[in-house]
């Protein structure tokens, strides 16, 4: 399979699992589907940094479609507020925050180990600029979908990711395994084991209970803000059994891109540059209203 085969493949099973998202009464199956989306995804967009012959403008188109995403997510969310809406669905798709934060990170690696010095330095840029954006955006977030939605965007930063840096991380390993098949294989698989122990474990809950008991109330508090919006970890003991496995923490079912991606022929295929930018958020935006509409009557 060429990218642009793995492109429009990701694009359909997105189309699928975004149904399921947004039209009420929907099976549960067309989310099972979509889970093999976004790896595709991120692997497409790790060919892309691996081959483009303008990063910085790749940046920039990344940059842009999520500012944009953001706009079109807090539009369609001050439609859901109008008088006698029935949808109320907080929408915050945007994979392209996802992609470009993907694609910054591994900018600064890749800077890191052709220089170091300089490297570290943009890591520091980064961090700090981490911490100024968080400070404006986290005491206003709760009252406005403009500091969720748009300035997160704006700011390029790591809270609300949707899926959380759990994907960043996902993005980065498969950029700096995807030439390796073998080695990709492993890291996409023992990704997908420790995500799914990762959430069914419990870990991080009972880490957080026992903090909370030993009397460290600041600390809980911000170590559970950090799994609820950074690392977007469900602060809950699961019971183990078929239904949680189908029903609720799916996100295994992701193991399936892997021999799809593994069919990719190093060819680029014929590109379709700007369709892909322009069909995800005009296709959430339908699915969206539909779903909306179905709501209200």
């Amino acid at each position: 399979m060429t990218s642009t085969s793995l492109k429009i493949l990701a694009a359909i099973l997105m189309l699928i699992d975004h149904i399921g998202e947004f039209i009420p009464g929907m099976p549960i199956y067309l989310r099972w589907v979509g889970r093999i989306s976004a790896p595709i995804f991120f692997y497409c967009s790790a060919l892309a940094m691996h081959y483009t012959k303008d990063r910085k403008k790749y940046l920039l188109k990344l940059y842009v479609s999520s500012i944009i995403m953001g706009i079109v997510d807090a539009i369609l969310i001050e439609i859901d507020n109008m008088p006698n809406s029935q949808y109320l669905y907080y929408i915050t798709n945007n994979i392209f925050r996802v992609i470009f934060t993907i694609a910054i990170l591994v900018s600064i690696i890749d800077k890191i180990i052709e220089n170091k010095k300089q490297g570290y330095r943009l890591l520091l840029y980064y961090v700090l600029w981490q911490i100024v954006s968080a400070i404006v955006i986290i005491p206003n977030v709760v009252n406005s979908t403009f500091f969720d939605l748009i300035l997160t965007a704006i700011c390029g930063s790591i809270l609300f990711l949707e899926g959380g840096i759990i994907y960043v991380i996902l993005g980065i390993g498969i950029y700096y395994c995807s030439f390796n098949k073998k080695l990709f294989s492993v890291f996409y698989i023992v990704f997908c084991f420790l995500h799914f122990i990762l959430f069914a474990s419990g870990f991080t809950t009972r880490v957080l209970y026992r903090i909370d008991f030993w009397g460290y109330q600041r600390t809980y508090e911000f170590l559970k803000y950090v799994c609820d919006n950074i690392i977007q970890i469900d602060c809950s003991i699961p019971q183990i059994n078929l239904e949680y496995i189908l029903f609720d923490n799916y996100q295994w079912m992701m193991l399936a891109a892997l021999p799809i991606l593994l069919l990719y022929n190093g060819k680029k295929g014929r590109g379709y540059k700007y369709f892909f930018y322009v069909f995800y958020p005009v296709h959430i935006a339908i699915l969206y209203l539909i779903g909306w509409m179905i709501c209200l009557t």
